[in-house]
């Protein structure tokens, strides 16, 4: 039986930049444009999706627009300066991932190389 999930350490450095917008048409056209600019192999736009979060000593929520954006470490510091181009008052995140199967890695690198 094959295994499907192969997850190993990956030759090339996978990452998830996670980011916030307050509007989908926003995050949408942010996202095709790192599409373009093959920054990023994909994205998932969650809208709208409720934060919560400390200010002071309040707990505090909104309303707004998360995205994951699919990419390699070679491709972070295109990212961020394309987002800063984009708006300067966006913030990321970004998670590095160690594990990840090897058949997905080659979809994301052959999407941004």
């Amino acid at each position: 039986m094959k295994d499907k999930q192969d997850i190993g350490t990956p030759k090339c450095k996978y990452s998830i930049v996670l980011s916030t917008f307050s509007a989908k048409e926003d995050a949408m056209e942010c996202c095709e444009g790192l599409l373009e600019s093959g920054a990023i192999a994909g994205a998932n736009v969650f809208d709208p999706v409720t934060t919560m979060y400390r200010e002071g000593s309040s707990t505090m929520s909104s309303s707004e627009v998360v995205v994951f954006m699919r990419t390699t470490d070679d491709k972070l510091e295109l990212i961020k300066k394309l987002l800063d181009e984009f708006d300067s008052s966006i913030e990321l995140s970004i998670l590095n991932c160690s594990q990840i199967s090897s058949q997905y890695l080659d979809w994301v690198v052959s999407s941004i190389h």
